[in-house]
């Protein structure tokens, strides 16, 4: 793993909720969470 100036080694954990309609996504330790819908472009804007 490459270390980036200004970036720390903590580490991150990401959880994915796949449904018919939409991926839900959580971050942790940060608590985001964001929903995207289940097709190509929701998809497209996650890998992005």
């Amino acid at each position: 793993m490459e270390h980036k100036e200004g970036k720390s080694d903590m580490d991150i954990f990401v959880g994915i909720n796949v449904s018919k309609a939409t991926l839900d996504i959580a971050t942790l330790p940060e608590g985001a969470l964001r929903q995207f819908t289940n097709d190509e472009a929701g998809i497209a804007v996650i890998v992005a």
